[in-house]
């Protein structure tokens, strides 16, 4: 059986530790220029309903994937969790950690009453190179929409407010 992965946010100090996923997919990436970046996501626990990264763990520490969100108000459906930088290491099981991570995304979304998911893969195509692009097929069996080669949609039933103490991501950390 595979390692189980968790998917959990982010932390400050876990940024020199995402490094060499980042540096895989993005070779010219620098140290600096990833932390300066991971930083201005990660905030306290107050302000991680707006904008964070989260990624996917498993049981020895290794981060398999990961993604940045935000929420932002789309004119057409609203309150919308907007995902980028997705970034999954190369290896035997992959789908299986996109497929998580689209779990992590679902999830994140009702937690924040999103009436929508997009989801940019861009980074599939840095230097014109699909790092990614074959992650694009796990989105759309998925459900969710390719507005283009890079673009993935899915529109949501808009959650009903959990007003109870449960925490529909398992105990993330996220409130």
């Amino acid at each position: 059986m595979a390692d189980p992965l968790v998917l959990r946010p982010l932390e400050r100090e876990q940024i020199p530790q995402a490094f060499p996923l980042v540096r895989a997919i993005l070779p010219d990436t620098s140290l600096p220029r990833w932390t300066a970046f991971a930083r201005a996501y990660i905030h306290d626990r107050a302000e991680r309903a707006a904008r964070g990264i989260m990624m996917a763990q498993n049981q020895a520490g290794y981060i398999a994937g990961i993604f940045s969100h935000e929420l932002r108000d789309e004119l057409a459906h609203g309150r919308t969790l907007s995902v980028g930088n997705l970034m999954v290491a190369d290896f035997p099981g992959r789908e299986r950690t996109v497929d998580h991570l689209i779990e992590g995304m679902h999830a994140l979304a009702n937690l924040r009453g999103c009436a929508a998911i997009a989801v940019s893969l861009d980074i599939a195509f840095f230097d014109e190179l699909p790092t990614l692009g074959w992650a694009q097929g796990r989105f759309i069996e998925g459900g969710f929409v390719a507005a283009s080669p890079s673009q993935c949609r899915k529109l949501l039933q808009v959650p009903r407010v959990n007003t109870g103490s449960s925490n529909p991501l398992g105990g993330l950390g996220l409130r």
